[in-house]
């Protein structure tokens, strides 16, 4: 019997929570300029590699949102959303195959608008941007005197969104959507020393970072 209602209400929760729900797909293009300088600045300094690290710039990812209140009928509505993005750069050389990674969590609020009677909409939200960048070499990760090579960085992130829902019959859709996203400032203080291993050289301990997305996402529930 306790099964029984735990399977209910388990039941009961998801179907609540599932009619506000939208999760995603998306390809990034990054474009932030101090840590194109600083890789760049690595390739310039390392004439003898027979293939230069590429910039960090393809990415691909993934987010979740959830949307308050029931009421449908509302032309904006509010939610929550969490994204998650991840970059790589690998350069392969002789004896020699360097890594670059980047993680990107996004935690925000987001505003939902429909526009007119169509299945057009625009959203636009104001997120915490954090980073982790990442160097290994051969496989192993990056270290001096024993201590990981790796920067971590926060800023703020402000995104605008456009979309177009194609509905189904049980009132879920499918989503594609373009977006594009500027953090202005990025606080990152050892992003030299994994992306180009100095201190100090190529620039600020800080960049502004671009973001043009495309993708789908899958929304369940009418919004």
């Amino acid at each position: 019997m306790k099964r029984f209602f735990l399977a209910i209400t388990c039941s009961l929760c998801f179907g609540v929570v599932a009619q506000k729900v939208r999760v995603g797909a998306s390809y990034t293009y990054l474009y932030a300029g101090q840590w194109d300088k600083a890789i760049q600045t690595y390739n310039f300094s390392r004439p003898f590699l027979t293939k230069p690290q590429p910039l960090l710039i393809h990415s691909a990812g993934v987010s979740g949102t959830y949307f308050f209140g029931d009421d449908n009928e509302k032309m904006l509505k509010h939610g929550i959303r969490l994204s998650y993005n991840y970059a790589r750069s690998t350069a392969e050389n002789t004896n020699f195959t360097n890594i670059l990674q980047l993680h990107l969590l996004t935690p925000g609020y987001v505003m939902h608008w429909k526009i007119g009677e169509k299945a057009l909409y625009a959203e636009a939200s104001v997120s915490v941007l954090t980073s982790g960048l990442f160097r290994q070499v051969n496989s192993e990760p990056v270290s001096d005197d024993d201590t990981p090579v790796r920067a971590f960085g926060i800023g703020g992130l402000i995104e605008a969104e456009f979309g177009y829902r194609k509905l189904f019959p049980a009132k879920n859709s499918i989503d594609p959507f373009v977006s594009v996203g500027y953090a202005p400032y990025l606080f990152s203080r050892n992003s030299e020393a994994v992306l180009n291993q100095t201190s100090g050289l190529t620039g600020r301990n800080w960049t502004g970072l671009l973001q043009l997305k495309v993708g789908v996402q899958f929304t369940f529930g009418v919004l």
